[in-house]
């Protein structure tokens, strides 16, 4: 499958976007993706870059400009949510991420990819909304009070809340029974009410709910608590009522909204997680067990089973994510680390949640989040870094890479004093190789020959493809001295000659699935050029490099020549 289709695949835009030392931009590459988002072709915007900020929210654009600057100037990771507001009223959300890397012109250029995320912060407000809706109708419920006889079980006494809540004078309150205060049928009759009256004698005070009734025959629900009480020398029953017709009422609608934010969500592909920090408790959504392999029955629902299965690289980030954000160190939890799918292999997941739920005091009580599925995602991430800093070919760095590690060579040189060298290797007869047995047969060479270089040099080394059989390696943190330095670049460009002049065993399929095997013998003529501090460019350095390889093959090839020796 080729990069096009892939991308096409990641369920966003995947684009690239530059900004030039002058303030200008463009964007060099979008997804076709951007149509449904933006409403706007990959060709609009690569001509007209304004157009991409025209349709940001005017209350955002500011912020997402200064996110932009910001990430240019430090070369850190862009990361932004930000709204864009279209001509009809519509208004979404999105998020963004990208990776910057500095041109040679000095321009930044950022490779990244944008996600909508409207129905997400729709689930997020409505559920915000529900919550805040039962606790204000919860606490704004006031409680009627029931002192009864423990002998005769008649009401005694009733203050003025209970006159309201059932619509009774205080004398006809007086005279009532219990089937005249409740529904009258099972389970909420007298018999029904004398047993909960014995529970409470013999176990201690009883709580439950009761379907009342008014004096005109309204039903409504209420939350009864009994208690014994001994009021002077008589003893009586406590019964204390409240009021859950609206609360019932919240509940169901509250059932009825997550079940909508659940639908929603879940329909979206995101798995759900409600933590009770009380009893340290926590609900997986159906869908998020089945993103990792596991039918609804199969994994528990408890913290300890969603910390063993973060990939232990990750674990102690995520953790520290969670605790700062519940700590009030961050304004959000956001979480991308991996977890452990049933068959043993690693999805990404993006984490987020929220607290809903505190205490008097603002201790945390309850938090809510989703876990989206992001590994397409970090895997275009993955390939787009590979297309951008890596030989497709050898997986060696490219050149856009050898140019960055030259630069911080050099800010490091300044720092130690140590010098660093660059080794531009050319092969002498790789032409006749590619011409008689075709380009797949020199792949197989170059590829041979990455591996070789590579073996020759130190971990904290740089090997290079610079383009076609041409490779550059990097030595960094050389000696101090100068004459020193040159002998340890000596011998490891030696060394390197000396590897790369041995027999090639290729073997390689011919029309008719034949397999044929040659040896081949390909030398290698190497510039070395060593620099220090900031003397010189990064380019400069290699033309340098560039010029004592040339040197090398008029001086007879398959040897190392130094510049200005």
């Amino acid at each position: 499958m080729d990069l096009h289709k892939i991308i096409s695949l990641v369920p966003g835009i995947v684009y690239q976007f530059r900004l030039r030392p002058d303030g200008s931009s463009c964007v060099p590459y979008a997804s076709e993706a951007i149509r449904e988002i933006y409403r706007l072709g990959p060709e609009e915007v690569r001509e007209d870059v304004s157009k991409v900020f025209a349709v940001v929210h005017p209350d955002d654009l500011e912020k997402h400009l200064a996110s932009i600057r910001a990430s240019a100037h430090d070369l850190t990771p862009w990361q932004n949510e930000y709204r864009l507001k279209f001509g009809d009223g519509t208004v979404h959300w999105l998020y963004g991420n990208a990776l910057p890397q500095r041109e040679a012109d000095g321009s930044t250029l950022w490779h990244g990819f944008i996600t909508d995320i409207t129905e997400r912060k729709r689930a997020e407000q409505a559920l915000v909304e529900s919550e805040s809706r039962f606790r204000e109708i919860f606490n704004t419920i006031s409680d009627a009070i029931f002192i009864h006889d423990a002998e005769t079980g008649r009401i005694t006494d009733v203050n003025q809340r209970m006159l309201e809540m059932y619509g009774l004078t205080h004398e006809e309150a007086l005279a009532c029974g219990p089937d005249d205060l409740s529904a009258g049928a099972p389970p909420f009759s007298s018999a029904e009410a004398i047993e909960k009256i014995r529970l409470a004698r013999a176990e201690g005070p009883q709580t439950f709910e009761w379907l009342a009734r008014t004096r005109d025959g309204r039903l409504f629900w209420v939350e009864v608590s009994l208690r014994f009480a001994l009021v002077g020398s008589q003893q009586r029953i406590l019964a204390v009522v409240r009021d859950i017709t609206e609360r019932k009422k919240a509940e169901a609608a509250l059932q009825e909204s997550e079940n909508r934010w659940k639908f929603a969500l879940e329909g979206a592909g995101d798995g759900l997680w409600d933590w009770n920090m009380a009893d340290d408790t926590v609900y997986f959504s159906k869908r998020w067990k089945e993103m990792l392999g596991f039918a609804e029955d199969e994994i528990g629902n408890s913290l300890d089973e969603w910390e063993k299965r973060i990939h232990p690289d990750d674990k102690a980030e995520t953790l520290a994510t969670v605790q700062a954000y519940l700590d009030g160190k961050t304004p959000a939890y956001h979480s991308e680390h991996r977890v452990s799918c049933k068959d043993g292999s690693w999805k990404w997941i993006l984490d987020r949640g929220m607290v809903v739920s505190r205490s008097e005091d603002g201790k945390p009580l309850r938090m809510i989040g989703t876990h989206a599925d992001i590994t397409e995602r970090k895997h275009a991430e993955e390939q787009i870094h590979n297309l951008a800093f890596y030989d497709a070919l050898t997986q060696l760095p490219n050149r856009r890479m050898l140019n960055d590690r030259t630069t911080q060579a050099m800010a490091s040189s300044k720092r130690s004093g140590r010098y660093s060298a660059l080794l531009f290797i050319d092969l002498d007869n790789f032409k006749p190789l590619n011409d008689r047995y075709g380009h797949a047969v020199g792949d197989l060479l170059l590829k041979e020959v990455a591996r070789r270089i590579s073996s020759c040099v130190r971990e904290m080394d740089t090997v290079a493809r610079f383009g076609g059989d041409e490779f550059v390696v990097m030595l960094s943190e050389l000696d101090s001295d100068k004459v020193e330095s040159t002998a340890q670049a000596g011998i490891v460009a030696e060394k390197i000659r000396i590897i790369l002049a041995g027999p090639y065993v290729l073997k390689f399929q011919q029309e008719g699935n034949a397999e044929i095997t040659i040896e081949h013998r390909c030398t290698s003529s190497i510039g070395v050029a060593l620099f220090i501090n900031h003397e010189a460019g990064p380019e400069e350095v290699l033309k340098w490099a560039d010029i004592a390889m040339y040197q090398a093959k008029e001086g007879g090839r398959n040897r190392v020549h130094f510049y200005g020796s």
